[in-house]
């Protein structure tokens, strides 16, 4: 409705995480779990300014999560980005920073 929502994370998906090399520390696979975070963009909305790819990635190393991603709505298609592991804050387009992949690749 062209509200904006408090916070930088709109949706968080988690499920176990089947990591065979969890026994060091007195764990079973699936005891761990994997965590994405998910911004979402819609209509006319701008895409995530550098200072918002900042705050995720923040979120992102806080949380250890697996994946930021962006999930943008246009023109009847869905559509998912991953954040690119380094990008250079000063010299990079909020554009730039994302990468298109099938939500496949992402919940395997």
């Amino acid at each position: 409705n062209g509200k904006e929502s408090a916070g930088i994370v709109d949706l968080l998906a988690i499920r176990k995480s089947h990591e065979r090399n969890v026994k060091k520390a007195g764990l079973k696979p699936g005891d761990l779990f994997e965590i994405i975070l998910i911004q979402t963009k819609g209509g006319n909305a701008a895409l995530p300014t550098i200072d918002d790819i900042r705050r995720l990635r923040i979120l992102g190393r806080y949380y250890n999560s697996k994946f930021i991603m962006l999930s943008e709505w246009k023109e009847y298609q869905l559509n998912f980005y991953v954040l690119k592991e380094n990008f250079e804050k000063k010299k990079s387009h909020p554009k730039d920073v994302w990468i298109k992949i099938p939500i496949s690749e992402i919940f395997q």
